[in-house]
């Protein structure tokens, strides 16, 4: 088995080599343009061959390159142009790209309806970071009524996904209650599995861990008793039984 120290160095290179397989912030004004790396350019050519045949995942990662500038200048209309093949075929992360594009205005005018309406496609396919983003739009209100309740069935699917920002939303919502009743040991349950997702990542949180350590500070012992059951019952479960 090979150390955690290679575990780590091995989970680092890729996410430095995919981007973070996600989308990133547009370059900031007058930022000279990546310097297009000719292994990349020659994986971007492979991918739009397959991308151009129809492929829905080639044309989803052809869109994820133009949009993160990986093999090619940064081109947010060329990137929506393959996500949204992609999309039409139901691919999730795809749908939830589309999404990102509309919430931040990468390419297109921004429009937080639409994102919400690419966002929620995306959620009902399963896809956990969208499945987040749908219940941010619930708690925040503003382009859509506010629902914690709602939110909470969102965040929790994703959250038994292994997704960090809706475990924390999951934990900040019971332990300050959020249109809930106050549960403590839930709070700290979630807070707790998001720090060890993080750890089991190599990206340890110290904000978090402290987080962590305050709120249990505040709670009886008969409290941090039921936040270890709740823990323990998620965990040997495999996330079936957090809630």
């Amino acid at each position: 088995m090979r150390s955690l120290f290679i575990r780590c160095l091995t989970i680092a290179a890729m996410v430095l080599l995919a981007g973070g397989r996600a989308l990133l912030a547009a370059p900031a004004p007058g930022e000279p343009p990546a310097v297009v790396v000719p292994s990349d350019a020659l994986t971007l050519s492979l991918w739009l061959g397959r991308a151009e045949q129809g492929g829905a995942e080639a044309q989803y990662t052809v869109g994820t390159m133009y949009a993160t500038g990986k093999g090619t200048q940064l081109d947010y209309i060329e990137a929506q142009k393959w996500f949204r093949l992609a999309a039409a075929q139901d691919h999730p992360r795809a749908l939830w790209s589309m999404g990102l594009l509309y919430d931040n205005g990468w390419g297109v005018e921004r429009n937080r309806v639409e994102a919400f309406r690419w966002y929620r496609l995306a959620a009902e396919k399963g896809e956990p970071q969208a499945q987040t983003n749908v219940g941010a739009f619930y708690i925040e209100g503003l382009v859509i009524g506010q629902d914690v309740p709602e939110a909470i069935v969102w965040f929790r699917r994703a959250a038994l996904q292994g997704q960090v920002r809706a475990m924390i939303s999951l934990a900040k919502i019971y332990g300050e209650g959020l249109g809930v009743a106050q549960d403590r040991p839930r709070a700290l349950m979630w807070m707790f599995i998001a720090a060890q997702t993080f750890a089991a990542n190599c990206m340890p949180n110290s904000d978090l861990q402290l987080q962590a350590d305050q709120l249990a500070r505040r709670m009886t012992f008969r409290e941090l008793e039921e936040a270890a059951r709740l823990g323990e019952l998620c965990e040997s479960s495999r996330y079936t039984m957090c809630e």
